[in-house]
């Protein structure tokens, strides 16, 4: 027997949904190996081997890229402070929106003297304000994403960090909340570029919860006031039942939700054989069984159709779906997949 101290729930949450209509040997609980290191920040230690440093969330270069981005946010998802997205209303401003007939009381100032010129009306010229976005970065710490190479807790962190810095440099206002079981932490509003370190240091104090109940979390998390905007929703998804409900929470809240998915490789594909004995990451719970190639089919056709599921309850409730492998870097999923998908511009 190979006894695996450092697993994931990924295969036992499939199986257990999966358990009514499945054959037989699907009602064990299989697990993944590692995954190779990739996308990592790297340092060397006296002897050579590698480490990845977990205080490391963001490098120079990669923070000078991020200020040339920003949320592609629906104008009602725009609140009234001064930013950088498009408003529905209309202010002083250099950028022109549209021209109305001028009424008595209007100011003179406005009037557009050129189409006066041309058409013999006076016509007052709008322009476009703009306003701030409210960004809420909501990080699953559970113990499953507490898992992996690299560690799922933190590339997702990495990712929160990239994201919440490029909001900040549009001086967007980032909500970060943390959550396993229920909210673990709900830290103060941060905007503008000076607010960079306190979204770092909230990031790297986080610690893995215990086991994951996303949608009481996320019930908890909108049932606080102030929520509009867009929501990031970085998880592993790795729950029994309730993703479809944390959705609607967030849906309902009026947030514009993009549903990180955070698959470690060896989830896809788990490189195992044999007799295993494999412990739950969260809830601790043995299993036992024999790995054969019939059960990996039966696996990824399951895995397939697991992600599938995720994806379609994410279009029903109006929230972007994006899965997000760890062997992908954090610099190429944020700079590259995220624009291509229109999360970014």
């Amino acid at each position: 027997m190979t006894k695996l101290s450092a697993v994931s729930r990924q295969l036992s949450v499939l199986t257990s949904r999966l358990r009514a209509h499945a054959a037989p040997a699907l009602k064990d609980r299989t697990e993944r190996g590692l995954a190779r290191p990739s996308g990592r920040v790297r340092w060397l230690t006296a002897d050579g081997a590698e480490r990845d440093d977990p205080d490391v969330l963001l490098d120079g270069a990669f923070l000078r890229q991020l200020e040339t981005l920003r949320f592609s946010a629906p104008r009602a998802a725009t609140a009234g402070l001064a930013g950088e997205h498009a408003s529905r209303r209309k202010a002083h401003s250099v950028e022109f929106a549209d021209h109305r007939h001028y009424a008595p009381g209007d100011d003179f100032r406005l009037i557009d003297w050129n189409v006066y010129a041309r058409l013999g009306e006076l016509c007052l010229k709008l322009t476009e304000a703009r306003e701030n976005l409210a960004v809420h970065v909501l990080l699953d710490c559970s113990a499953s994403m507490d898992w992996g190479r690299p560690n799922k807790l933190l590339y997702a962190k990495r990712v929160a960090a990239a994201l919440g810095t490029l909001a900040l440099a549009s001086y967007d206002t980032v909500h970060l909340g943390a959550f396993s079981d229920d909210v673990l932490a709900v830290f103060p509003p941060l905007r503008g570029r000076g607010a960079v370190s306190a979204l770092l240091g909230h990031l790297r104090g986080l610690v893995p919860g215990a086991t994951t109940d996303l949608a009481r979390a996320v019930a908890s998390y909108c049932g606080r006031p102030g929520h509009t905007g867009v929501a990031l929703l970085l998880t592993d998804f790795l729950v029994s039942s309730g993703h479809a409900e944390a959705l609607g929470y967030l849906a309902r809240s009026g947030l514009h939700t993009t549903a990180l998915h955070i698959v470690d490789a060896q989830e896809e594909r788990p490189p195992l054989d044999g007799l295993l004995e494999l412990r739950d990451r969260e809830t601790g719970e043995l299993v036992k069984v024999g790995i054969t190639p019939d059960l990996l089919r039966h696996y990824d056709a399951h895995f397939r159709a697991w992600t599938g599921e995720i994806e379609s309850a994410c279009r029903a409730r109006r929230a972007h779906y994006v899965r997000v492998s760890t062997a992908v870097a954090p610099r190429t999923l944020v700079l590259d997949t995220l624009r291509r998908e229109g999360v970014l511009q």
